[in-house]
């Protein structure tokens, strides 16, 4: 039955406006200014362009690009919000509309509320994930995997790149095209995660939809505030979302602290709606 309801639910979350408007959103953050960027490069002989992961998200910052400054705009400002429109709020209109009784009378409580969650989390993931992949993989296309010429830049500052990359610089230099792809998972994890706050939200605040899916993007940016007010720029969640780019301190265990806190609260929530607080019957 769990298996059942996670397909419904998907389906259900694919049809919606929402979602789509969530991943329109993203595509035009990362796509058009990809595309603007090669057009900048179109005239340019090859010998001329470094290779192609120099030219992705905020690392090609260095190269003065498009998509560098919306990227930044994005993760700063929009991201947690974008995430949460996707299939968050799913839980509070099966209320509002008066079938989630009906609804659980057949599936099941727990089956109901870890497959929307299940559906919730996947609909962040994949909001960043494609959005970002799709980027790259399109400047992969179009670009050199190798070059002789090692920086946008080079042979001024050859070393511009592993400088400005602050986090895992080795695997970066050694491996660059698997570290940013391994950064769009962590991007989709956090935003399915920041995703399951907003649910979690839903399902134990008497809040209406605007703040369903507001709460969790004012608390991201509060926290970037914050931690950045400090110097703290390491634990800004902006900074650990994407490859930190001239952010020094940046270590492994932030990450776990994020991912830690943004999982525990959706486990609560889950739990206690679905073995103590049975009050939508």
């Amino acid at each position: 039955m769990l298996g059942k309801m996670i397909r419904i639910n998907f389906k259900l979350m694919i049809k919606q406006r929402e979602f789509f408007i969530a991943l329109l959103i993203s595509f035009l953050f990362f796509l058009v200014p990809t595309i603007l960027d090669l057009l900048k490069l179109f005239r340019q002989d090859t010998v001329t362009i470094a290779p192609a992961w120099c030219y992705f998200g905020v690392v090609n910052a260095i190269a003065n690009s498009f998509l560098a400054s919306s990227v930044q705009i994005y993760f700063l400002f929009f991201f947690p919000f974008i995430v949460s429109m996707a299939f968050a709020s799913s839980a509070f209109d099966e209320k509002k509309a008066g079938t989630t009784k009906f609804i659980i009378q057949r599936s099941g409580r727990r089956n109901y509320y870890i497959a929307k969650a299940i559906v919730v989390f996947t609909g962040g993931f994949l909001i960043v994930f494609l959005s970002s992949q799709l980027s790259e993989l399109a400047l992969m296309l179009a670009i050199p995997l190798q070059s002789n010429k090692v920086t946008p830049y080079y042979p001024l500052e050859p070393d511009l790149i592993y400088r400005n990359v602050t986090f895992f610089q080795n695997f970066c230099y050694s491996h660059p095209y698997l570290y940013y792809f391994i950064y769009n998972i962590i991007g989709g994890v956090i935003g399915g995660l920041i995703g399951l706050v907003s649910y979690s939200i839903s399902l134990h605040m008497k809040a209406n939809r605007f703040l369903i899916i507001t709460i969790p993007g004012i608390l991201y940016l509060a926290a970037g505030l914050i931690f950045n007010t400090l110097g703290l720029h390491a634990m800004a969640p902006e900074n650990l979302v994407v490859p930190p780019i001239q952010t020094q301190g940046v270590k492994l265990i932030y990450f776990i602290i994020l991912i830690g806190c943004l999982s525990a609260i959706p486990v609560i929530a889950l739990f206690r709606k679905i073995h103590i607080k049975k009050d939508e019957l």
